[in-house]
């Protein structure tokens, strides 16, 4: 069921399937969301828990049992029940159940909450530990907006503007698995990177380790686009599909990712950035997009 939440200023649609975010427009009603056309790619904004990416042989370790695991996780596929509900504000509840057991045998409970801004949007991740051992799991947005956002831009127009000169090392994609011993510097001490096709040819541009807190991407004609923060996440993640021109680019907060070649043995709990979460625990991050 799709819902929607409103302020004088800006206007949100999520989808209870998924907790996912379908639409996000300003006062004037510019949309700033992907909207979902399959020739490119069918989602907008899927919520990635309890896995980042790929696993190793598609099988997440446990205690030395594996389980299927499908890529970025489960919940994007299951329907989430509204726990709160405002004008401006809404958050939505999965639960652990016989489906999600056969897939990783852990209790929890996982609430994606959206707040209303003057001029964006905050979306929350709340994880809460309802077993009797230590939960681990991986967690990240996959948010995907216009680029370009308004007519008569390209998307070789817009650049991305970190809030601080960056160094940070990229891992190759090999069989949906990164990496790093092949990684390459894009930045190189700058804090701004032209957009250009050609730098997706080999999948998404994974920035783990990131100093800034805040990224812009913003077209250099219309000085138009949108403002993320993304807070505590250890790693940020950049796509649009590989040789397809879409016209749209997701900004991926991770918390954990997919499998590299330095993990440390087979086991999930030990994937590097994995949270691990105490009995009766509870842990919350948060990002947010504004409109420029």
């Amino acid at each position: 069921m799709k819902y929607t939440i409103s302020t004088g200023s800006s206007m949100a649609v999520i989808d209870s399937f998924g907790a996912q975010l379908l639409s996000l427009q300003d006062v004037l009603g510019n949309e700033y969301l992907w909207q979902r056309d399959p020739q490119f790619w069918a989602k907008t904004a899927p919520v990635l828990f309890p896995a980042v990416g790929e696993q190793k042989g598609g099988k997440a370790v446990f205690s030395g049992v594996a389980y299927d695991m499908p890529r970025h996780g489960f919940a994007r596929d299951n329907e989430f029940e509204v726990c709160a509900q405002e004008k401006d504000a809404i958050s939505f509840l999965l639960r652990d159940n016989e489906q999600t057991r056969r897939m990783y045998p852990f209790g929890f409970e996982l609430v994606v909450g959206f707040k209303l801004g003057g001029d964006g949007l905050e979306t929350r991740y709340t994880v809460k530990n309802t077993g009797e051992g230590e939960l681990p799991f991986c967690i990240g947005g996959h948010p995907a907006f216009n680029c370009p956002v308004y007519e008569g831009d390209v998307f070789s127009d817009y650049e991305l503007r970190f809030e601080k000169p960056e160094t940070v090392r990229c891992p190759v994609f090999e069989g949906g698995l990164m990496n790093f011993s092949k990684a390459y510097d894009l930045l190189s001490g700058r804090d701004v990177l032209p957009l250009s096709y050609d730098l997706f040819d080999g999948d998404a541009l994974v920035f783990d380790g990131i100093i800034s807190r805040r990224i812009t991407l913003i077209s250099r004609r219309s000085r138009r686009g949108v403002q993320f923060d993304f807070g505590d996440y250890s790693t940020v993640a950049f796509w649009t599909p590989p040789h397809k021109q879409a016209p749209f680019l997701c900004f991926e907060p991770w918390f954990g990712m997919a499998g590299r070649d330095d993990d440390k043995g087979e086991e999930f709990r030990d994937k590097k950035n994995c949270v691990k979460l105490a009995p009766n625990g509870e842990w919350s991050a948060a990002y947010s997009v504004t409109f420029i």
